[in-house]
């Protein structure tokens, strides 16, 4: 079963997508509306032959809409979606985090990236790397911004990039923030039998 996330154009609507799926001809089968800043809103649907599943997110810790595909063959559903959403490619995410110029530039970047990713069972080398290099930035934001990318991915490897940061980041305020998401991403490993 493929699974793999894409992260939507700003301007693509839950309605778009809502007509999306219903011309698909998949059902809405959960529905769970965001509660503040930490709960995003979530919508599930299934297809006719119950093998495909796929989630729409609006993300409120990343400022992302994204959708998580869950099928045995998502080609027969490429086309429909190709002309109907607008979606970033995945080469077009890594490069706009690299390439970021300015802090919100590269935090809206990282965030789309870390969205984009966020169904890989492992850090991919390239991110791992762009992160690296967020979390080496002079500006405390930017760096308490990639450590809350690193911990929204729950990777194995965010246990060691978070522990890093924890103790060696030169500003308190990350470094408790860090302390903070490793406990909640060693917990989410732990849970998951992923961790021990």
């Amino acid at each position: 079963m493929e699974k793999f996330s894409m992260v939507l154009e700003e301007d693509s609507t839950r309605e778009e997508f809502m007509e999306t799926m219903e011309e698909l001809g998949f059902e809405l089968v959960e529905e769970q509306e965001s509660t503040g800043e930490t709960v995003p809103y979530v919508s599930r649907w299934e297809s006719p032959d119950k093998n495909a599943h796929i989630q729409y997110l609006e993300e409120p810790r990343l400022g992302v809409n994204f959708v998580i595909f869950e099928a045995p063959n998502f080609t027969q559903f490429d086309q429909t979606l190709a002309e109907k959403l607008f979606w970033y490619g995945i080469d077009e995410l890594y490069e706009d985090a690299e390439q970021a110029t300015t802090h919100n530039e590269g935090v809206n970047a990282l965030f789309r990236l870390t969205a984009g990713i966020c169904t890989a069972n492992h850090l991919p080398p390239q991110a791992e790397h762009i992160y690296s290099e967020y979390l080496a930035q002079d500006h405390w934001m930017t760096r308490r911004a990639a450590v809350q990318a690193v911990a929204y991915g729950r990777w194995p490897e965010s246990v060691e990039i978070l522990e890093r940061v924890a103790t060696q980041d030169p500003d308190e305020r990350v470094r408790d923030f860090a302390s903070l998401q490793l406990s909640n991403v060693k917990q989410d490993l732990l849970e998951r039998g992923i961790f021990t």
